[in-house]
C-alpha cells in the first residue's frame, strides 16, 4: 500500500500547513486523554514557530478521518495543540501518552523541550506534563460528563461543566436538552412533558399522575400555602410570610385583609361574646331541650357561624 492511496477508510495522513516543522519528529498514540473510550494520538513539531517548538493532540473517533488531517486547523474539539514558550526550546522533540499521574481516571502527555534555556543556561532542558482532561462543548459524551450539547454554556439543560441542570433531560448522543414539564426534575427523552417517575417529582408540592405521567402541583400550592397537608392537597397547614391560616377552612389570607382581620378578632373578644350569648340562649330553652346533646350543637353552631364571618 503506498501513502498516497490513503482515503480516510483505510487511514489518514497527518500533515501541517507550515514549512520546515519536524511534524512528526515524535509520535505517541498509546492513551486516552479525553477519556472517550478511544485512543488519540500525540505528535511532536519541534522546529515549529522557528523552535520554539509545537505538540498537537488529535482525538481518536468512531467517524472516519478525512485523508488529509492538517493539524493547523485543530479548533480543541477535534484536538488542541501545545505551544513551545522558550525561543529554539524544541518543544515536541519527545512526546508521550502512557500514563495518567494524576489518578483521575485519564491518561496524561508528557511533552519534552530538551534545548530550553532556564536562567539562561544553554540546553538546560525541560519537561511538561499536561494533565489529560475531558472536553465539555465538543458534542461528544466523554469520561464522567452527564451531557454534552456542543456548546459550553449553562442555562439550557447542559451546564458548562457538562452536567444535567434540574427540570431538563438530555440525550448520551451530545444532542441539545430538553425541558421537562414543571415540576419535574428528569423527564422521558420521548416527550419533555412525561416525567420518568415518581421519584423526580421536583419537590414535596408535586404529587406524580401514573395516567399522564406528569408531576401535578397540589391544589393548595396554587394560593399562598407554603406547605400542605401531604394527606389532604386541598388544606394548606403553613402559609407564605404575610400571610394568616383560616384554621377552619385551611386556606391561606392576605394579612392585610377584611377577612384575615375577622380571623385574628375572631379568636380574642368575639368569641368569648358569642360563647356567652349560646349560653344566654341556652337557658331561655325548655328543659326538655337542653341536654348536652342539645347545648352542644348549639354551641358549635355559634362558633362555626363566628368563623365564617
Amino acid at each position: 500500500m503506498s501513502v498516497n492511496s490513503l482515503d480516510g477508510t483505510n487511514g489518514f495522513a497527518i500533515i501541517s500547513s507550515s514549512l520546515n516543522t519536524y511534524l512528526g519528529y515524535s509520535v505517541s498514540g498509546l492513551g486516552d486523554v479525553n477519556e472517550d473510550g478511544i485512543a488519540d494520538i500525540v505528535l511532536g513539531a519541534p522546529q515549529a514557530n522557528g523552535g520554539l517548538g509545537n505538540t498537537y493532540v488529535i482525538y481518536g473517533r468512531r467517524t472516519p478521518f478525512p485523508a488529509s488531517f492538517n493539524v493547523n486547523l485543530l479548533d480543541g474539539i477535534k484536538g488542541f495543540a501545545i505551544a513551545g514558550s522558550t525561543s529554539t526550546g524544541l518543544a515536541g522533540y519527545s512526546v508521550t501518552i502512557e500514563g495518567d499521574y494524576d489518578d483521575d481516571g485519564i491518561d496524561d502527555i508528557v511533552v519534552a523541550a530538551p534545548n530550553t534555556k532556564i536562567n539562561g543556561g544553554d540546553n538546560t532542558g525541560h519537561v511538561c506534563l499536561f494533565y489529560g482532561r475531558t472536553v465539555c462543548g465538543n458534542a461528544l459524551l466523554e469520561g464522567k460528563e452527564e451531557c454534552d450539547d456542543g456548546n459550553a454554556n449553562s442555562n439550557d439543560g447542559c451546564s458548562s461543566s457538562c452536567g444535567i441542570e434540574t427540570g431538563y433531560s438530555c440525550s448520551s448522543i451530545g444532542a441539545s436538552c430538553l425541558l421537562c414539564n414543571p415540576g419535574c426534575s428528569y423527564c422521558m427523552l420521548t416527550g419533555p412533558e412525561r416525567c420518568d417517575s415518581s421519584e423526580y417529582c421536583s419537590s414535596p408540592k408535586y404529587t406524580f399522575s401514573p395516567t399522564n405521567q406528569t408531576c401535578i402541583l397540589l391544589p393548595c400550592y396554587h394560593t399562598s400555602c407554603l406547605v400542605c397537608y401531604q394527606d389532604l392537597p386541598n388544606k394548606c397547614k403553613t402559609c407564605m410570610d404575610g400571610y394568616l391560616l383560616d384554621p377552619l377552612h385551611h386556606i391561606c389570607y392576605s394579612a392585610s385583609s377584611t377577612i384575615a382581620s375577622s380571623i385574628t378578632a375572631g379568636k380574642s373578644s368575639s368569641l368569648l361574646s358569642s360563647i356567652a350569648t349560646s349560653i344566654s340562649s341556652a337557658a331561655a330553652i325548655p328543659a326538655a331541650a337542653t341536654s348536652p346533646g342539645s347545648f352542644g350543637m348549639l354551641y358549635m353552631i355559634s362558633v362555626n357561624n363566628l368563623i365564617s364571618i
